[in-house]
């Protein structure tokens, strides 16, 4: 799926590409991680714990973002829905990664009523994670802990996001599931 831009190219200062084509670009590179191990990690926030270890044995759906981005924020409603309806799940697990600080985090679960687990890591380990991709990127990972997804979204119109999460989305987590 390729989003509808409020601008219609970005200039990399040797070549312009439009912002679909970027996108297309990079989808392509995301696609050498498919069925490979997601990237290690090990975090501890507020007394809980979230590595690769503890994710073992689940489908989960993670997904990068921050406060000042746009689509970010856009998406906050149908991740929403996303979590409340596969969280009856026991093999799935919904987790969220954000560079924030704790307090705006805090904020930011009250203002979208977010039940899920954030962590808070730096913003080089959220790079590292998701692939160099930016925000918001979306990783589905198989029970194994491999990546049978990776996604980078620009989107900010509601009906386009909906579209999104019900054609790619939630059919890939009901098929690792």
């Amino acid at each position: 799926m390729l989003s509808t831009l409020s601008y219609s190219q970005v200039d990399s200062g040797k070549y312009t590409i439009t912002a679909d084509s970027f996108l297309v670009m990079m989808d392509k590179r995301n696609s050498e991680f498919i069925n490979k191990p997601f990237a290690q990690f090990s975090i501890k926030t507020n007394n809980k714990k979230c590595s690769n270890r503890t994710l073992k044995g689940k489908v989960v759906f993670i997904n990068f973002w921050f406060a000042a981005c746009a689509p970010c924020m856009a998406e906050m409603d149908q991740l929403n829905r996303l979590f409340e309806h596969f969280k009856q799940y026991k093999n799935f697990e919904f987790v969220s990664f954000t560079f924030e600080s704790p307090n705006e985090i805090a904020l930011i679960k009250k203002k979208y009523n977010i039940h899920y687990n954030i962590f808070s890591i730096s913003r080089d380990e959220c790079y590292r994670l998701n692939n160099n991709n930016g925000f918001p990127t979306s990783i589905i990972l198989n029970a194994a802990g491999y990546v049978k997804w990776i996604h980078s979204t620009d989107a900010v119109n509601e009906e386009e996001i909906k579209k999104y999460f019900a054609g790619e989305v939630y059919p890939l987590i009901v098929k690792e599931l």
